[in-house]
């Protein structure tokens, strides 16, 4: 059986699974926004409402490209 484990993700070939943080991919995709499963990955667990609209609303301030990016 080959089941390979990272820190933060978990998979199954044989059974076809593919977990993140310990919920399983079908349900993130089902029950999550992408806000949501970035906050995960980068914390370990999922945010609790307050967490989830603090987190989204610093996003837009850390959405911008440098000028000297866009130049090239």
């Amino acid at each position: 059986m080959v089941i390979d484990t990272l820190e933060i993700c978990a998979n199954d070939g044989e059974k076809g699974t593919l977990c993140y943080g310990g919920y399983d991919i079908h349900d993130l995709a089902a029950q999550s926004n992408f806000e949501e499963v970035v906050y995960l990955l980068w914390h370990g667990r999922l945010p609790n409402a307050a967490e989830l609209e603090e987190f989204e609303g610093a996003l837009p301030a850390n959405r911008s490209v440098p000028p000297e990016i866009l130049t090239c």
